[in-house]
């Protein structure tokens, strides 16, 4: 049988979520930001292959502006491993995505790409 690990503690994981192409179990997927547990399956966006409440997100990028024009994978969903009838998958994000952190404009004005 295929054994699967947690991605933030790397116990293993007999029932969780799966998400961003990764399982964790329901305790260890958090916010990014606030560090708080992601329980609201329509209430997470991906930035920066991370997850993070829909809400944490929005503060964070009205205190930093240039985060909202970033590419920012919103999920609607994600699988509960483990729990009969309630299986809902979120794709991984596109590894082709990665690397677009900084616009030319702040690149030429002396700020460095995260």
């Amino acid at each position: 049988s295929n054994v699967e690990f947690c991605y933030v503690c790397s116990k293993q994981c007999l029932s969780g979520i799966t998400a961003l192409g990764r399982t964790y179990h329901e305790k260890c997927f958090t916010c990014a930001i606030c560090q708080l547990p992601i329980t609201d399956e329509g209430n997470y966006e991906e930035d920066n292959f991370e997850p993070h409440h829909h809400s944490c997100l929005q503060k964070l990028r009205a205190q930093e502006p240039w985060r909202a024009s970033q590419n920012v994978h919103r999920s609607e969903s994600f699988c509960r491993q483990g729990r009969p009838g309630r299986t809902l998958t979120v794709p991984p994000r596109s590894p082709g995505l990665a690397g677009s952190r900084c616009s030319s404009s702040l690149s030429q004005r002396g700020h460095t790409p995260l």
